[in-house]
């Protein structure tokens, strides 16, 4: 049987105007972690309530049944400054990335590719500054849910400009499934670019975009 493949390529560029923000602090962090767990969650997207797939994905080591792509990019005007000769305007960006999988665990490999997911929680380089959040929920074969403890995150290095960490996924074994979501926060993004080479059974993906927003360019393909 011809092995199906789904890449999918998006290019996106965005030019904008310098902003600063404030880091957070851990308490503002868990906050806001938080709330962004309970609006993911919450979501009613029927792919991700799949618990069977065909019979023909069971040789691959994972399949994802359902990824969900969400997009925002969003402009505020703020004053820079106010002279003899008027007010000057500039456009800060918020620029919010959200994945989501449904992953099935189908081998050893699959496995410890999930066992542990490592990811950049805060970084500021230059005028660019963002932060991730991450939620990580297993699923048994009988349908139980665990969701992970996302307070046992173990920072892999932590400075005040860099700081990333890891989460074990205890108890995740061959034959589960899980449901994850990395988002990102980010101010001035130059862009990203996101390639996926397995088998992706539903995907979506959702994008809301500022009217400010200029030199935008999307590219998306997809071949079976």
């Amino acid at each position: 049987m011809k092995k199906i493949i789904a890449p999918v390529v998006l290019m996106m560029f965005v030019f904008v105007s310098k902003q600063s923000i404030a880091q957070l602090k851990d308490e503002d962090y868990r906050k806001q972690a938080e709330e962004v767990r309970n609006y993911v969650w919450s979501q009613k997207i029927k792919e991700f309530d799949v618990r069977n797939i065909p019979a023909e994905y069971s040789k691959y080591s994972k399949v994802i049944i359902a990824k969900h792509e969400e997009i925002t990019g969003l402009a505020k005007s703020r004053v820079k400054s106010i002279s003899l000769f008027g007010v000057q305007m500039k456009k800060n960006l918020t620029y919010t990335h959200t994945t989501r999988e449904l992953v099935k665990i189908n081998d050893a490999v699959a496995l410890e590719d999930f066992s542990e997911i490592s990811f950049q929680k805060y970084s500021q380089q230059y005028r660019n500054k963002f932060t991730t959040y991450l939620g990580v929920r297993i699923i048994k074969p009988d349908g139980s849910v665990k969701e992970i403890n996302p307070d046992e995150v173990i920072l892999t290095d932590n400075t005040d400009k860099n700081k990333k960490g890891k989460l074990a996924v205890p108890d995740l074994q061959i034959g589960d499934m899980i449901d994850y979501f990395i988002q990102t926060v980010e101010f001035f993004p130059n862009g990203f670019m996101m390639k996926l080479m397995m088998p992706i059974v539903k995907g979506a993906m959702k994008k809301q975009m500022a009217n400010e927003l200029i030199n935008l360019k999307n590219f998306i393909e997809t071949k079976r």
